[in-house]
């Protein structure tokens, strides 16, 4: 990214916002498609050493398994009653 000023938008974005919102104002500034924008500001995270959140996956993970339990412990206590 040639303009520093921008380049601290975006990862002034990315600490407070979040990914999306910093990627939406990496295209604002460089008119770059999404794919380009997002691998940019990903490695602009990289270079910065700025933390980018993981998938949701292991959230959904734990909610199917509480889940999963509460189910079975109902299922056991009408079975027995």
């Amino acid at each position: 990214m040639a303009n520093q000023g921008a380049e601290e938008s975006v990862l002034s974005a990315l600490r407070e916002k979040g990914l999306i919102d910093a990627i939406k104002v990496y295209r604002q500034s460089t008119g770059l498609g999404l794919k380009e924008s997002k691998q940019a500001v990903e490695a602009l995270a990289e270079r910065h050493g700025v933390e980018l959140p993981r998938s949701g996956v292991g959230c959904v993970l734990v909610i199917a398994l509480v889940l999963l339990g509460a189910t079975a412990g109902l299922l056991f206590l009408f079975a027995r009653g």
